[in-house]
């Protein structure tokens, strides 16, 4: 029995033994589980937030890009819409020039302005006109100041040439016209 005994004693101790170092060896096995577990976590969600970042910047980007490009075609359609504005209403000035020149005031007002810009000149004068203005070509004659033809049309009035010295004085409506049409951008913050 004694050896009974001792051989259970030593089974047992082996046996102790072995669950010591088993429980010990399960105790590392889960502290590496749980090691290994964090870190799969952890790199997960570091690559999820990447990726969630990633496609948070794409969509704010497209975003910011699609707001752009629609304040950019409101822009350009206020523009428009501004120019077809400003083109109406120089249009109608065009046309109410037109209808001037064929006044007998837009007559009075050309020969006075002819006679008050000549003054200022010394040397001999030639008066350069549109071919289609009746009453300048009878404005110039009645004055006897030589008058030329341009080709292009001044929508009325004139330029008053002093070869001599090299002066040239534009009071074409054309001209005046668009001066107007720059000043009225300038005054109005509306130049491009």
């Amino acid at each position: 029995m004694l050896n009974e005994q001792k051989m259970t004693n030593f089974e047992q101790l082996v046996l102790s033994d072995a669950k010591q170092k088993r429980d010990l060896q399960m105790a590392e096995l889960n502290i590496q589980k749980e090691q290994m577990i964090q870190q799969s976590v952890k790199t997960l969600t570091e690559s999820y937030e990447k990726n969630l970042k990633r496609a948070m910047d794409k969509i704010v980007s497209e975003k910011n890009e699609r707001l752009i490009h629609k304040q950019i075609e409101h822009k350009q359609d206020l523009l428009n819409m501004r120019e077809g504005y400003i083109n109406k209403i120089f249009g109608d000035v065009n046309e109410r020039l037109l209808q001037y020149i064929k006044t007998p005031q837009y007559e009075s007002y050309v020969t006075d302005l002819i006679l008050k810009v000549k003054k200022n000149l010394s040397g001999e004068t030639v008066l350069q006109i549109s071919s289609n203005d009746e009453i300048l070509i009878k404005v110039s004659k009645a004055l006897n100041i030589e008058a030329i033809f341009s080709e292009e049309d001044f929508i009325g009035g004139f330029l008053l040439i002093d070869e001599q010295n090299h002066i040239r004085i534009d009071e074409t409506f054309k001209t005046k016209l668009e001066l107007s049409r720059d000043k009225f951008l300038e005054t109005h913050n509306l130049q491009l």
